[in-house]
């Protein structure tokens, strides 16, 4: 399974929704699609091959996260680069890795002159907004795609490895982990039967699309949600980033408005068993209400355990099995991966 697939299932379903969002800025899925052709069209171009290595340096941003879809295009395998680590580090890692090809924010371009000289097999190098002086050797994003085109595009990979990812180096020097479509399949349908997604899911990547946050982009994409990406944290907050009606919240990977939701329920069960009791009461005038509570707490989760939710993993996973089975590289049906109450 490629990597572009999983775009290719949220186009599928919602075309015209946001797909990546930064700044009040939203991409659809039927323009990250586009790019995702031309960056592909505009590697081959380059001489980047099926099976060949292309790395991305660069922080959060929407086209820089839109690159790994074309590198899918091209056939190519990801190697995402963290821009945090040491210069020697991301240099060795960048020769193990046998890149040919880095696209690199010019945030970065100092780094990219430091360590690019030590890198003869990097043919290919593309600076993400401008033409930074201090890598001469580097062209502009915009002009590497002059006359790509962005119509529909596809190159054969030469197996199912998608990405390469480095390791954190704390016994040794760093080493790539390769990672498979298979791999990433599985985490996502594992994923898809782990949250109560009821509706089209808003996710909002805070962490390193380097790292976790960027490969929990896939499930999301698989039901047509949208990410909505942060380049640094806002601990002021941000404003319109969570919608005040409450229709549209964005979670990182939590399960916080399903617990708080869950602690309301044990709430209600609680003055449904206790009325005499109040579970508001402090601690020291109410350990028996609190005890009352965590019980009717504990009857709420098992019951929740063993109804809704297992059925629907259940049924999720048993899905997943058919999923797995079918050779259509794309993720068939929409029912596939939906959540059922």
């Amino acid at each position: 399974m490629r990597l572009a697939d999983f775009l290719d299932k949220g186009a599928s379903l919602h075309p015209g929704a946001p797909c990546l969002t930064m700044n009040g800025r939203a991409r659809g899925y039927d323009e990250v699609r586009r790019l995702s052709w031309s960056v592909g069209r505009a590697l081959a171009r380059s001489g980047v091959a099926p099976g060949d290595k292309v790395a991305i340096l660069s922080g959060n941003d929407p086209v820089a996260f839109g690159c790994v879809f074309g590198i899918s295009r091209a056939g190519a395998v990801w190697c995402p680069v963290n821009p945090r680590n040491e210069a020697a580090e991301n240099r060795e890692l960048l020769d193990l890795f046998d890149c040919r090809c880095l696209i690199f924010a010019a945030a970065f371009a100092p780094l990219v002159a430091k360590i690019a000289p030590g890198l003869p097999k990097l043919a290919t190098l593309v600076c993400l907004d401008g033409d930074p002086p201090a890598v001469p050797s580097a062209v502009a994003f915009d002009g590497w795609l002059d006359g790509a085109g962005d119509e529909p595009w596809q190159a054969d990979p030469v197996d199912d490895v998608v990405m390469i990812a480095g390791t954190g180096g704390t016994t040794g020097k760093p080493k790539g982990v390769l990672l498979t479509g298979h791999n990433i399949e599985t985490m996502t349908a594992l994923t898809l039967m782990s949250y109560p997604f009821r509706a089209r899911p808003v996710y909002l990547a805070l962490a390193p699309l380097t790292h976790a946050a960027g490969v929990l982009c896939f499930p999301i994409m698989t039901l047509g949600g949208e990410i909505v990406i942060m380049p640094a944290p806002d601990l002021a907050g941000k404003p319109g980033l969570f919608d005040p009606n409450g229709e549209r919240v964005a979670v990182h990977w939590t399960e916080f408005k399903q617990a708080q939701h869950e602690y309301e329920k044990a709430a209600v069960l609680h003055q449904q068993a206790f009325p005499d009791r109040d579970p508001s009461l402090p601690e020291s005038s109410a350990a028996s209400a609190d005890s009352d509570l965590t019980s009717a707490k504990a009857r709420t989760s098992v019951s929740r355990s063993m109804g809704g939710r297992s059925a629907r993993c259940a049924s999720n996973f048993s899905t997943a099995r058919r999923v797995s089975a079918d050779p259509s590289p794309v993720m068939a049906k929409r029912s596939s991966f939906s959540n059922r109450s």
